[in-house]
C-alpha cells in the first residue's frame, strides 16, 4: 500500500483499488476510512483506512474474522509471513478494540 492515500488538495485517492471503484471516504480523521463489502484473501473486509491528513501513515484494513482466523489463513496463503516483529517491515495483527472478535491488519509498524 505504499503511495496509497487521499489526497488533501484533491479530496481524490490515489492507488488502483480506490480509483476504479470510485470510492469516498466514510469518515476523515488524521486518516481516511473507508467503508467497504469486500474481501482480502477470502478474508471478510469491513474498512480500509488510508493516510490523509496528520502525521501518521496509516494503513489498515479491518477484518471482520478473529485474529487467529486472519493469521491462519495468511500464513497459509503467504509462506513464511511473520507477524508483530517490532523491526518496522513486517505487518501487525490486533484485536479490534471497537469490535470484540474482529481483527485490524496493519500494513507498517508505525500505523498504531
Amino acid at each position: 500500500m505504499k503511495d496509497v492515500y487521499l489526497d488533501a488538495n484533491t479530496s481524490k485517492a490515489t492507488g488502483a483499488y480506490f480509483t476504479e471503484r470510485r470510492l469516498q471516504p466514510c469518515r476523515l480523521d488524521e486518516a481516511a476510512f473507508y467503508c467497504i463489502k469486500d474481501t482480502f484473501y477470502g478474508l471478510t473486509v469491513s474498512e480500509v483506512v488510508i493516510p490523509y491528513r496528520g502525521p501518521f501513515s496509516v494503513h489498515a484494513v479491518y477484518l471482520e474474522e478473529s485474529r487467529p482466523v486472519v493469521e491462519q489463513r495468511l500464513r497459509a496463503r503467504f509462506k513464511g509471513i511473520a507477524f508483530n516483529r517490532d523491526d518496522g517491515a513486517t505487518p501487525f495483527l490486533i484485536d479490534d478494540p471497537k469490535q470484540p472478535g474482529r481483527t485490524v491488519f496493519y500494513c507498517d509498524r508505525h500505523s498504531e
